[in-house]
């Protein structure tokens, strides 16, 4: 995975990936090449974000937040 993950939980269990032992790889802060911030045009006809699709398992559960 190439990316950025804040504030992962885990059940009612906040995970702290840098303490993570078993966590390959992982550091501090997010890479640059990472878009942290989208944003839609006014038109309401356009407002969507296209992205590749990925495989996930079959118990996967991913949360988005917007403001």
């Amino acid at each position: 995975f190439e990316g950025c993950i804040m504030d992962l939980q885990i059940g009612a269990t906040n995970i702290n990936l840098i303490q993570n032992e078993e966590a390959l790889g992982v550091v501090i802060g997010c890479p640059v090449t990472i878009a942290r911030t989208d944003s839609f045009s006014n038109d309401s006809s356009s407002g969507f974000i296209a992205m590749p699709p990925v495989q996930l398992g079959s118990l996967a559960q991913l949360t988005f937040k917007f403001k």
